[in-house]
């Protein structure tokens, strides 16, 4: 009888501790993860948190909680990020078994299965209804939404939660700087932003140069000694910013990081410039030059040294980089580029008056080349007497021996038509043609042709190099972005000039001579970019990696030795000073052959988006290093180093980590055939 009635206590017990043991399975008693675990964030949208509270009143809610569990096991994240809220009201009852109709209940207990933790997003720090869900699902932690796309921590031990902004900029350069410690909001559509967070979680962040600017009290523009004809000229400096400041006794606001400048109304004569702070000064003088009509007149232009030729006689381009111009007197109708060591046969020969001189200009491939350019040579008409081919990459090669004419080009988008000036051709053709699906070779008028055609889009660039005794015809294949989604730039070569360096300062900012110049915030840019570039899986150079000079000549040798996918020439803005340069900002890009324009109109855009800058757009111009053939080239203009504000700007580490990481958008922006994209206009 004993054994019959402990029999059912037995089975009693043994389904007590079954009950207990299936509370503790389906009780979420610990978080999925502690707060300072956190580090990369899914976010559950406004727009899912509505469709979820339609699919309470069925059996389907599970099933949507669970796609986002998925999804955010798919993202690499490690914690949820939800409201928990549809038009401002709770998505769980007061009363109810928590894993029957409770949301926040399913999706704690879920998430602690995932391996993952949950974070609640609370409209107010002092809410009796948190700190009741805190405390009775023990979840990971809760934050408030704050300005600027940050949701800050109410929980202790968890960090600050960014959310998209600028497509990344932003987070870039708080993690390129270790500015900030925030973990990161993955977005269900953001697949660039997603993007982001798997190439940046587990990277050491690169170093980006700070540029100090001095808060001590100075004057840096104008320069000892200026002159100028303006009724104004700003005055410009640094300050302590904890400090009131005055300018000739008008009170002048001292920015955060210690610039002031001013529109300063100027008398003809000396005009003293005094900045003051408690006891302190500083002061220049600048002069204002009176403007009188006077008798003078301009000088009679002489003949200068260069000669008449006749037609027939041999020209060779002396300058590194010269002009082939459509009319002679205008030197902005650019038709071609060509390089020193090039022969043309002279067909017309005409006198103009450059500046104070008379000079010459000689039609050579149907275009004009001024004598300052080239010399006369003695000789024959060049021949070619031999083509032959060599692959090298994405670059095919072809050799033609026997000189070195000059070359000139018309292309469209499915052919590549070569003049040579002056030569003739005896030689066959290569059985090989590369990258192009054929060769035709043209007698011409004064020379003779070689037309390459290709599929629409399948020439990238071209090049023809002077040798001795030959010439290099370079065609380039368009490069593509990478398969590998974390290193879409991977094959890609890039080339970056970071302009001015050694002596050259470039444009001055409030800080003068003393202060970071153009050139230091040239090279912190391009370097910013290296390590963005390099990150995504470029090969990049630079044109100087320290503060020397290259020439003209240099960076335009690299370029063409090289002969990279892309060439950035990374500069500073300036403006003449008698206006209030307060009012002058932003960002511009100029390119001079049309294959640059979609690189121009995405760094403007993409920089200017990033860094907080005005758009001024893409914009043309016959600057030295924008007239490449190979490749696409540009100069960005990054920003207007006199005005204070972005000066500051161009200088904090957070902006340049901003830039690079922008560069390296428009990069790939391009690399993709894509224009400027929503939201980096």
């Amino acid at each position: 009888m004993k054994k019959i009635r402990m029999l059912p206590l037995a089975l009693l017990l043994a389904l007590v501790l079954a009950a207990v043991a299936a509370a503790i399975a389906l009780w979420p008693t610990h978080p999925g993860r502690q707060p300072d675990e956190v580090q990369r964030v899914y976010l559950l949208e406004d727009a899912f948190s509505s469709q979820l509270a339609a699919a309470l009143e069925s059996d389907s809610w599970k099933s949507l909680l669970d796609a986002q569990l998925d999804a955010a096991a798919a993202s690499g994240a490690d914690t949820l990020l939800w409201s928990g809220r549809a038009a401002g009201q709770p998505l769980w009852p007061e009363t109810a078994w928590p894993w029957q109709t409770d949301p926040v209940a399913y999706l704690s207990r879920q998430a602690k299965k995932a391996g993952l933790g949950l974070v609640l997003v609370w409209p107010e720090a002092a809410d009796s209804g948190l700190e009741k869900l805190l405390s009775r699902w023990n979840l990971t932690g809760a934050c408030a939404p704050a300005e600027g796309g940050i949701f800050q921590p109410l929980t202790e031990g968890l960090p600050a939660i960014a959310l998209p902004q600028g497509e990344g900029a932003a987070f870039y350069a708080a993690w390129a700087t270790g500015k900030a410690s925030a973990a990161v909001a993955v977005t269900s559509g953001g697949a660039d932003y997603t993007l982001l967070c798997s190439q940046l979680l587990g990277q050491t962040p690169p170093a980006v140069t700070q540029l100090a600017i001095s808060q001590t009290l100075s004057v840096g523009l104008p320069q000892p000694g200026q002159t100028t004809y303006g009724e104004i000229y700003f005055a410009a400096g640094t300050a302590d910013p904890a400090l009131p400041l005055t300018v000739n006794g008008q009170e002048v606001q001292v920015l955060e990081g210690g610039c002031w400048g001013i529109p300063v109304a100027l008398e003809v004569g000396e005009n003293l410039i005094e900045a003051r702070q408690g006891e302190n000064t500083a002061q220049v003088t600048i002069t204002r030059l009176a403007v009188t009509e006077g008798s003078w007149q301009p000088s009679k232009p002489q003949p200068d040294d260069s000669p008449e030729l006749e037609p027939g006689q041999l020209v060779q381009v002396t300058s590194v980089l010269a002009s082939l111009l459509e009319d002679p007197a205008d030197s902005s109708s650019i038709l071609q580029t060509v390089y020193a060591g090039m022969v043309g046969q002279v067909t017309e020969c005409v006198q103009l008056q450059k500046g104070s001189a008379l000079t010459h200009a000689y039609k050579v491939a149907g275009g004009w080349l001024l004598a300052q350019d080239c010399q006369t040579v003695e000789g024959t008409a060049p021949a070619i007497t031999a083509i032959s081919f060599a692959q090298q990459g994405r670059n095919s090669i072809f050799r033609l021996e026997g000189a070195s004419p000059l070359a000139a080009a018309e292309r469209t988008d499915t052919s590549l038509k070569v003049f040579f000036s002056g030569a003739s051709l005896a030689a066959d053709l290569p059985a090989e043609t590369g990258l192009a699906d054929g060769i035709e070779a043209q007698p011409e008028p004064d020379g003779f042709s070689l037309t390459f055609t290709f599929p629409a889009g399948g020439l990238w660039g071209w090049s023809v190099d002077a040798e001795e005794g030959a010439a290099t015809l370079t065609l380039k294949a368009p490069p593509a972005l990478s398969a590998d989604p974390l290193r879409p730039l991977e094959g890609v070569e890039i080339l970056l000039d970071p302009g001015h360096g050694g002596d050259d300062l470039g444009a001055l900012g409030p800080g003068g001579a003393a202060g970071p110049a153009e050139k230091d915030l040239n090279l912190a840019a391009a370097l910013a970019a290296r390590d963005r570039l390099t990150a995504l899986g470029a090969q990049v150079t630079l044109t100087r990696q320290d503060d020397s000079f290259p020439t003209l000549a240099q960076r335009n040798q690299a370029l063409r030795q090289q002969k990279p996918d892309l060439f950035l020439s990374i500069h500073h803005n300036s403006i003449v000073l008698e206006r209030d340069v307060n009012q002058v900002a932003g960002v511009e890009c100029y390119y001079f052959y049309p294959s640059g324009q979609l690189l121009a109109q995405n760094l403007a855009a993409r920089v200017s988006a990033a860094a907080g800058r005005q758009n001024r757009g893409d914009k043309w111009n016959y600057f030295y290093v924008t007239r490449s053939d190979i490749c696409p080239a540009i100069l960005l203009e990054t920003g207007f180093v006199p005005n204070p504000a972005e000066y500051e700007n161009c200088a904090d580490a957070s902006g340049l980590a901003a830039t690079g990481f922008a560069i390296a958008q428009a990069v790939e922006d391009t690399l993709a055939g894509r224009g400027p994209q929503a939201g980096a206009e």
